[in-house]
């Protein structure tokens, strides 16, 4: 985010460039901000959904 600019992830994966004025117009209030690291999956994931990992990041 700048003065000038605001990019974003869309849902459909989608990198957007929007104004800061366009982007405040169209936010719901919510985010989430993710890191990936050694800790990424959700707790307790692995033991209600198996052993099979079907996420990927790139």
């Amino acid at each position: 985010m700048s003065d000038v600019e605001v990019v974003y992830v869309n849902e459909s994966n989608k990198k957007v460039l929007v104004s800061p004025r366009e982007f405040m117009n169209q936010w719901t209030g919510v985010s989430l901000i993710v890191e990936k690291n050694s800790d990424f999956i959700e707790p307790g994931y692995k033991e209600e959904f198996g052993k099979k990992e079907d996420f990927k990041l790139s």
